[in-house]
């Protein structure tokens, strides 16, 4: 995905904005022979809709680096969780409690253990959603005996909210 091609004058299709909402009609028209050079999305994808990644496709041990010597404890990086996008406006737009945890159980159902670094900007971003998954991501935790070390960025403001 890209928001810009000027500077991708190799590339054989370039998608504009997000891919979801463009994906599934250059797929129809590459199996019929018709796909075009790029493909612009109109407005956002619906976040409540994106599945759950087909992790089992992805070498996992790839995704591993250490992050600080110090850090012994979080030696693993795993980029898998955006749980908020910008493009499309200055309100993040969220994943639901449901699909963040449904991510967490398909890495735990593939043997993953080890440090998630919850992919966003800025987790909190749109606070609201995040006093609501902070209670569902710790009894998840609780649930299934801390399986996972969870590591994401956050402005530092984060320390003025109770």
């Amino acid at each position: 995905m890209t928001t810009t091609i000027e500077d991708l004058p190799d590339v054989d299709h370039i998608f504009l904005g997000e891919a979801e909402t463009t994906l599934p009609q250059f797929i129809e028209d590459l199996e019929k022979g018709t796909a075009r050079r790029s493909y612009k999305a109109v407005g956002a994808a619906a976040t409540f809709t994106t599945p759950v990644a087909d992790f089992h496709l992805a070498d996992l041990k790839r995704y591993k680096f250490d992050v600080c010597p110090i850090l012994t404890r979080l030696p693993v990086q795993l980029r898998v969780l955006r749980t908020s996008s910008e493009i499309y406006g200055r309100v993040p737009r969220t994943k639901s409690n449901q699909q963040i945890i449904a991510e967490l159980d398909a890495l735990l159902q593939l043997g993953w253990r080890g440090t998630v670094f919850i992919v966003d900007d800025n987790f909190i971003g749109n606070k609201k959603n995040v006093r609501r998954l902070l209670p569902d991501l710790a009894a998840w935790q609780k649930r299934m005996d801390d399986p996972f070390s969870l590591l994401t960025e956050a402005s530092v403001n984060l320390a003025d909210d109770q």
